[in-house]
């Protein structure tokens, strides 16, 4: 049996972080995995008692302490194969560098985000070595074009988008979702609007709120699930433009599906996105979904009408809505069973781990 080390500079629970719960859960009967990460994310694989977790700094900032740590971490291990989950190109970047002195195939890179950075041309020099040099895969189609524009990257690579256990979500019945409703004390009488995620800026919640108070606040609750940065912020938007009639904030749960459940349509507006799993677990349970023509959601969502399109002047996201409502719910679900199975990433992580 292989061992596998798996390795994130994440300080936050994301899809990021989420996709390294999935990849074990889909392999670890194949595959013995330890996983080198940051303290802060440690809480979603300590209950698995078959996965090495080893928490130690790892951060582009603190460039002595990442390599030390890494090399001490790999001396007593003996990994056959090193995986880097990459937030953004520019994650793990000492680590990235250090591949540059193992031999070729040793190192694999899942790249989530192929955002921008500053400080762009030193960084073009590094990530096109490092990115030759390791085996690269692409969470979203769309991070191919990015990575050509932003960095002059041009290396071949997979593409294996994030996918979920279709099994665990379901389309629930009409019966099923009014005693649901009634248990956690929503209105029946409304139409709700859904968001899970991280509260941060990346996931243009402001906008989502500016949105809901022009369109939705008389037949709709909008539910806000998730932590982050700007829950305070969130929270005076709210206040200031009364809007606490039809807006609730609900925490962050690692069992998001009575939220899918009860809803009626999903908002996901992003300012930028790979293959978000909370898209793949909405539309999984046949929610209606309105996003944003970012990352590969476009493509995920299957038609342009369902995707939102605003300026300082005008703004489609009512028709969207209007239009993404009229679609059966076996629609969004076939879109995901289709097209973002976990089979298809099985063999394809299979046979790059060869």
């Amino acid at each position: 049996m292989k061992t596998i080390l798996l390795i994130s500079d994440g300080k936050k629970i994301g899809g990021a972080e989420k996709y390294l719960v999935g990849v074990i859960n889909l392999l670890k009967s194949k595959y013995r995995f330890n996983i080198l990460m940051n303290d802060e994310i440690q809480s979603d694989f300590s209950g698995d008692k078959e996965i090495n977790t080893i928490c130690k700094v790892i951060s582009n900032k603190k460039p002595l302490s990442t390599i030390l740590n890494f090399l001490k971490v790999y001396l007593k291990i003996r990994p056959d194969i090193i995986h880097l989950n990459l937030t953004h190109p520019t994650s793990c970047l000492w680590i990235q560098i250090l591949s540059l002195f193992f031999p070729k195939g040793k190192f694999k890179a899942t790249l989530h985000l192929a955002t921008s950075v500053k400080h762009i041309r030193i960084y073009k020099y590094i990530l096109k070595r490092t990115y030759k040099k390791m085996e690269v895969i692409l969470v979203a189609e769309s991070a191919i074009s990015k990575l050509k524009n932003n960095y002059g990257i041009h290396t071949d690579m997979e593409v294996i988008p994030n996918w979920i256990d279709n099994n665990h979500f379901s389309i629930p019945s009409i019966t099923f979702k009014a005693k649901l409703r009634k248990q956690l004390l929503l209105p029946e009488d409304k139409k709700i609007g859904l968001f899970i995620g991280r509260f941060e800026e990346q996931k243009n919640l402001l906008k989502l709120l500016e949105l809901t108070k022009k369109y939705l606040s008389d037949e709709w609750l909008l539910l806000l699930v998730g932590e982050g940065s700007m829950i305070d912020q969130i929270k005076t938007y709210i206040k200031q433009h009364n809007m606490s009639n039809y807006v609730r904030l609900y925490p962050f749960t690692n069992d998001p599906r009575n939220y899918y459940w009860v809803a009626d349509s999903f908002f996901l507006i992003s300012k930028y996105e790979c293959t978000p799993l909370s898209l793949l677990e909405a539309m999984s349970t046949g929610l209606a979904s309105v996003v944003t023509d970012v990352g590969d959601m476009k493509l995920m969502v299957g038609k342009e009408e369902f995707v939102i399109k605003y300026n300082e002047h005008s703004d489609n996201s009512l028709d969207c809505l209007k239009s993404s409502l009229k679609e059966d719910p076996n629609y969004w679900r076939n879109q995901v069973v289709n097209n973002y199975s976990p089979i298809t990433a099985y063999e394809k992580l299979v046979s790059i781990y060869k």
